[in-house]
């Protein structure tokens, strides 16, 4: 190991740190880490980090501030990232915020400059123009890593910065365990009779649980049930639980829990009303069976009854140029010069985004450093599928989506486009038997069609999985499936997803939160998690009430015009935080209490990319007092964000909330 540490002492020229490093040799495998773990009780305000090292050709150096993760010469996770880039990125998802070309100069000690201030991230290589990412949100930072390959020499380290005490949420004298129960969940292995539904209260009860929290999808007759999970095994539970308990389940449950002592609370989600994404293909049984509106690609499946037939209601895109074909050229761009790995390209065709036959025109493939380009084409179809032969999951190819493919027509213009990355799937049971031991079946693509406008990691939905837009990811050409679909044109909206700005939206959000009181529940809890996707959440929300209050006051019409995309998301954010001033009116002027869930994706302000491009305002929803509970659905000592989480903790104690 020559990185200039050696058991945590000091060799050669290295002068003592102001912060104290140790080596850790398993933090990254391949890597030395020489890391500091502040203690729990002390943050880091501001950093002044200076290395001066000979490379190694085996990689560059990563410094971790959690939640900001700043490289040079590589990145540990993404594959074959331009060695010439430095990044900043957050240590989440590894999502890239900013990037500018650093070259490590080879041979020679090179100097790299890292320092956070103010919730200022910036990053200098050698004399050239530093880089930086600011926050209006100031995170703290409670651990330093700086991670190396073995080869990298050392020859100066200086770390200081100002520790300050963090305050620390108050430990609560009185526990009480909560269970939350997701219905449809629940139903897959089984429909369940009133006597289990039973047994599963008073089970609760005996173990000491004494709240439920129950996810409400409206009742059997609101769509949400209609083949629930995507399964007719699944529905049938659902059809077979109705005519065993009624029409509605949480009106069902709320007396049985009451009588076993519980307190049930009524979870509403008020995004999660369709699953627009995983649509049935066009034409076939399973739309004529299933279908609830016509997509991009097929045929909506699974969503809320209202959601489905008011798509006026739908987040809209941005408009944009509509440039036609038929495609020409197809040019893939990688982020590194070596496009070897990738022997061979096959074409495949469709009108329907259900079946794929191979591209039976002739076309001509040119190898450039960085690019593989298929010119000579005739592709007069709205769906077409590239895939690399042989096929093999190595990530090698990879950029961000609006530059890993361009399409263009025979004018030279760019094509808009769809991605696609996942064949559609269904889930499989063991013996026929629905349980929650499944798993999912991709189908073959060529006999079954893809999933539009969601990311390759199936299951992991996009405003879930980013900590910044999807488009700033990066993604495969020899990804996970061997697939690249481009669907010509764009989804003019997100399937099923209401607008918060839209009054209608918001009294069908409330119409359920007045169901639940009506049904006698002790509170109402909103969770704004949801499964709904895209990757250019950017591009959407245009809807027309909030476009006409944007330019009210900003004199610019954001569907035409160049706008501020801060000032956008904060307006955003005003119409939920409306909403959930309606909903804790409307439930605490019956005597209950109302939560609201702060997840730790919500950390950031609207200066930065956010879920969905909304500015989910939670100090203000702290301030006004809105909510008597909040929830954190996941909460871990792991998670790098847990100190912005125990931060809204205290902010709550000391509302006494």
């Amino acid at each position: 190991m020559r990185s200039g540490y050696k058991n945590g002492t000091r060799r050669g020229s290295l002068r003592r740190a102001a912060i104290p490093l140790r080596v850790h040799s398993r933090v990254h495998p391949g890597t030395v880490t020489l890391s500091h773990d502040f203690h729990p009780d002390q943050v880091l305000y501001d950093l002044s980090l200076d290395i001066e090292f000979l490379p190694s050709k085996a990689g560059g150096i990563q410094v971790e501030l959690p939640p900001y993760l700043v490289g040079v010469g590589g990145h540990p996770h993404i594959a074959d990232y331009p060695p010439h880039f430095a990044f900043i990125a957050r240590t989440t998802y590894h999502d890239i915020l900013r990037s500018a070309p650093m070259a490590i100069q080879p041979g020679t000690a090179n100097t790299l400059r890292v320092t956070y201030e103010d919730g200022c991230v910036r990053v200098g290589l050698n004399d050239g123009e530093p880089m930086e990412f600011t926050a209006e949100y100031r995170p703290s930072v409670d651990r330093l890593r700086i991670c190396m390959p073995p080869e990298c020499v050392v020859h100066r380290l200086q770390a200081g910065g100002t520790v300050r005490p963090r305050g620390k949420p108050v430990r609560a004298k009185r526990y009480e365990y909560h269970m939350t129960n997701d219905p449809a969940a629940t139903l897959a292995p089984g429909p369940y009779t009133k006597q289990m539904w039973e047994a599963m209260l008073k089970g609760l009860a005996q173990r000491g649980y004494s709240r439920v929290y129950w996810i409400y999808y409206g009742g059997f007759g609101a769509g949400l049930w209609d083949w629930s999970q995507g399964s007719d095994l699944v529905e049938d539970h659902a059809l077979r639980t109705r005519r065993n308990v009624g029409d509605n389940l949480l009106r069902f449950a709320v007396p049985l829990a009451h009588k076993y002592g519980l307190e049930i609370y009524a979870t509403i989600k008020p995004f999660d009303l369709a699953l627009g994404q995983f649509t049935v293909p066009k034409g076939s049984n399973l739309a004529r069976k299933r279908g609830k509106g016509a997509l991009m690609g097929g045929e909506l499946a699974w969503s809320d009854n209202f959601a489905a037939t008011n798509r006026h209601l739908w987040w809209k895109r941005r408009p944009g140029g509509r440039v036609q074909g038929p495609v020409r050229k197809l040019v893939f761009s990688h982020l590194g010069p070596d496009t070897s790995r990738i022997r061979e390209v096959k074409l495949w065709v469709s009108r329907d985004n259900w079946k794929y036959r191979a591209y039976e025109g002739n076309f001509t493939v040119t190898r450039e450093p960085g690019r593989i380009v298929i010119d000579g084409l005739d592709i007069r179809e709205p769906f077409m599928a590239v895939t690399p032969v042989p096929f093999e999951s190595r990530y090698t190819f990879v950029n961000t989506p609006d530059r890993l493919l361009v399409l263009y027509n025979a004018h030279g213009e760019e094509i808009p486009f769809t991605y696609g990355f996942v064949p559609r799937s269904h889930y499989e049971y063991p013996e026929g038997k629905a349980t929650d031991d499944y798993r999912v079946v991709y189908g073959d693509f060529r006999e079954e069609g893809v999933f539009l406008d969601i990311g390759p990691q199936f299951g992991i939905p996009t405003c879930v999985m980013c900590g910044a837009a999807p488009q700033n990811y990066w993604y495969a050409l020899d990804n996970e499936h061997g697939l690249v679909v481009a669907a010509l044109g764009k989804q003019p909206e997100i399937a099923g997803l209401l607008c918060p700005s839209e009054p209608e939206a918001r009294n069908y959000w409330l119409k359920w939160v007045g169901e639940a009181l009506d049904f006698g529940v002790d509170g109402v809890a909103i969770r704004r998690w949801n499964h709904s996707n895209s990757l250019e959440w950017q591009e959407y929300g245009f809807n027309e009430i909030p476009c006409r209050e944007f330019e009210g006051r900003y004199g610019i019409d954001p569907r035409h015009e160049d706008f501020d995309m801060q000032a956008w998301r904060r307006l955003r954010g005003e119409s939920y935080t409306q909403f959930l001033r309606e909903a804790s009116e409307r439930v605490r002027s019956r005597g209950k209490r109302f939560a609201v869930h702060i997840d730790d994706q919500m950390e950031g302000g609207p200066d930065v990319s956010t879920h969905m491009e909304i500015h989910w305002d939670w100090e203000t929803w702290l301030n006004e007092k809105l909510p008597d509970e909040v929830i954190f659905k996941s909460l871990s000592e792991e998670s790098v964000r847990r100190h912005f989480l125990q931060g809204v903790i205290t902010r709550c104690q000391d509302l006494g909330i």
